[in-house]
């Protein structure tokens, strides 16, 4: 829809490269919950069922 004509911005470039980060950081999580902390991180060949 044109959007290609358009020259980046700066904030674009930035948004960009920090999700890129993000990315290569969520390889590994660690949450804290009320539980106690967890390590997780996702296996794209695992299979998900409604139970876990």
């Amino acid at each position: 829809m044109g959007e290609k004509d358009f020259d980046e911005k700066e904030v674009v470039k930035a948004v960009d490269s920090a999700v890129r980060e993000m990315k290569r950081a969520a390889q590994e999580l660690c949450l804290s919950t009320p539980g106690g902390r967890f390590h997780v991180r996702w296996d794209e060949n695992g299979s998900a069922t409604a139970l876990g």
